[in-house]
């Protein structure tokens, strides 16, 4: 919600997999192996961490130069293709 109801990357992340459950009630979003989430920002990456699930940086967004590589992101992707390669599926 843009309403700022949710003001932590973790509380939107765990709200989003709350949905997804509800779109998909087969699978099991408490595993969180099977997550990733992909952000541009390093409080992308401190969410995700926050929801212990592992977390790809992208450098093209808006974190300032450097940010992502201090951050505890599992790689950083400065492409689509890089994505594609990170998760195997190339």
């Amino acid at each position: 919600e843009m309403d700022g109801k949710r003001s932590k990357k973790a509380d939107v992340i765990e709200e989003t997999l709350r949905r997804l459950g509800e779109q998909y009630p087969d699978a099991d979003f408490s595993d969180r192996s099977c997550c990733l989430m992909i952000g541009d920002r390093i409080h992308d990456i401190e969410g995700a961490q926050a929801c212990r699930m592992d977390a790809l940086g992208v450098t093209f967004g808006y974190a300032a130069p450097g940010e992502l590589e201090n951050s505890t992101a599992k790689g950083i992707a400065s492409s689509n293709e890089e994505i594609l390669a990170f998760v195997g599926a190339e």
